[in-house]
Parts: C-alpha cells; structure tokens; sequence
C-alpha cells in the first residue's frame, strides 16, 4: 500500500520516499511517478485543510 510505504520508507535511505514530502530540491530531482503522484496529493490535502484560512489571506 502506497501509504505504508511513505510511512515507512520516510525513514529509509534507500527508499523513494526518504524524507518525504521535504525532499531535498538541490539533491533529489529525477522523481518516479509515484512519487510525483504523492506530493501531488499531499499538496492537495494540505490545501484542503487549510482553505479557510488561505481565502482569508486573499480576502476571499
């Protein structure tokens, strides 16, 4: 399951999802598609969870 291998694999070198989400930009750029799928997603989550917050910073 792809959410126990985040969980997992955050912690292991040698993982795709070492550090995940705060991959390091400068070292890490030739991400599969599962990993761009992730991020994708938690971007999406992390915006949901915080919309009302963000429509009150534009003045929505």
């Amino acid at each position: 399951m792809l959410a126990d291998n985040i969980h997992y694999g955050r912690y292991d070198p040698i993982s795709d999802f070492y550090n995940f989400p705060n991959y390091d930009t400068a070292l890490q750029t030739n991400f599969n598609s599962a990993q761009v799928n992730a991020l994708a997603q938690y971007q999406t989550w992390k915006i949901n969870q915080l919309s009302e917050q963000i429509k009150q910073l534009f003045g929505l």
